[in-house]
């Protein structure tokens, strides 16, 4: 069984995995021309599917996986 923090890191791998391959699909489709109506709807859904997956990112790891890694704030000196 996995604990809540190896599942939000898993979460975390996952939609940078994602995040990579949603940069190289919407690269490739930036440098393909647009010739047709269906083009620019693949290039306009490649690009909101891709700043969704950034932020999504940027959320789990803000908020789940840098919080059960963060060093402690105020330790204790002797």
């Amino acid at each position: 069984m996995l604990t809540l923090r190896q599942l939000s890191f898993f979460l975390y791998l996952g939609l940078g995995v994602a995040l990579v391959h949603a940069y190289a699909g919407g690269l490739a489709t930036l440098l393909r021309p647009a010739t047709g109506r269906l083009s620019r709807i693949i290039r306009t859904i490649s690009t909101v599917g891709l700043a969704a997956v950034a932020w999504a990112t940027v959320i789990v790891g803000t908020w789940l996986v840098y919080p059960a890694t963060a060093p402690n704030r105020y330790p204790v000196l002797t």
